[in-house]
């Protein structure tokens, strides 16, 4: 008596697959290469992810977003939900008013290397 494949359906089942489906279908969305479609933040959303950030700040990058919070004390800080950094909308819209409201900082002008040898 033959052994029976387990890595096989049945003959009985073998015949109706095949009649029924020629070739394999692929189903379902599968696993896509390359960055994930960004979506709209809703305008009542009270908390946006670390990429959302950097989206709404003309699409920073997430070492923008760290040097931001190393650099600036008055960027809003995050609150971790497990392993994912969280950042509330209403700090960020104070964080913007109170940037748009206050002048910005001097910029600090290089000297040329011919001018810094003379003095």
């Amino acid at each position: 008596m033959p052994q029976p494949n387990h890595n096989q359906p049945p003959a009985s089942m073998q015949a109706t697959v095949s009649e029924t489906v020629p070739h394999r279908v692929r189903r379902g969305a599968g696993y896509t290469l390359g960055p994930r479609r960004q979506f709209a933040v809703p305008s009542s959303a009270v908390w946006i992810t670390a990429k959302q950030v950097c989206e709404r700040y003309g699409g920073r990058s997430l070492m923008w977003l760290w040097r931001k919070l190393r650099d600036d004390a008055n960027f809003p800080r995050a609150t971790y939900f497990g392993r994912i950094q969280f950042f509330s909308v209403a700090e960020l819209e104070g964080y913007e008013r109170r940037c748009a409201a206050s002048p910005p900082p001097p910029k600090h002008r290089r000297t040329p290397s011919r001018e810094r040898a003379e003095a």
